[in-house]
């Protein structure tokens, strides 16, 4: 029987088997395995090392991978810096930290560190390929024709502007509308 790294593996370089559907206008996929030769390398090393087992994990989903993180690295929320600093796998990305991937190494660490959470969890994305446009970060709910205009185009992060594209229900502490509040920026 093969590994969770192996099929993980075996998976991710399907991917794109098959045509990928169309996007948006000037939207395009980003699948680091085909972009950078490097990254099969690195997700490699990283699977053997966490994934090198038969283990059931639970699944953690994020949006889709960023193009300074897991667009490069092809590990969820895993950017060359946490890759080489964390983990000790080398590699000739450019060391570019990426906030989302800080973030949740916080909670990795907070967790009781990688061997303990990789060992319980996997992490990847609803669309474990990422998206780009402009050479900017894109995600699939962008071209959401509900959310103002502000919202989509302006980064506004007004009180006003995020309650409408997003309500907030009145159950949500204040505390951690707030929060929420600070994620409505594009």
């Amino acid at each position: 029987m093969s590994t969770t790294g192996a099929n993980l593996l075996h998976h991710f370089e399907t991917l794109d088997a098959t045509p990928l559907p169309p996007l948006p206008d000037g939207v395009e996929w980003l699948n680091p395995l085909r972009t950078y030769p490097e990254t099969r390398v690195v997700f490699q090393a990283f699977l053997e090392r966490f994934y090198a087992d038969e283990a059931p994990r639970t699944l953690i989903l994020g949006i889709n991978p960023g193009r300074f993180g897991g667009g490069i690295t092809n590990i969820a929320f895993t950017d060359p810096v946490l890759l080489e600093q964390v983990y000790g796998i080398s590699n000739g990305f450019e060391k570019r930290a990426e906030l989302s991937a800080q973030f949740v190494h916080r909670v990795i660490d907070a967790y009781g560190g990688s061997a303990a959470f990789y060992q319980r969890y996997y992490i990847n994305s609803i669309c474990p390929l990422g998206f780009v446009k402009g050479g900017k970060n894109y995600n699939y709910y962008d071209e959401n024709p509900s959310r103002p205009p502000c919202c989509r185009s302006s980064g506004n992060t007004s009180k006003a502007c995020c309650a409408t594209a997003a309500p907030i229900p009145p159950a949500v502490s204040a505390s951690a509308r707030a929060k929420i509040l600070l994620f409505c920026k594009n």
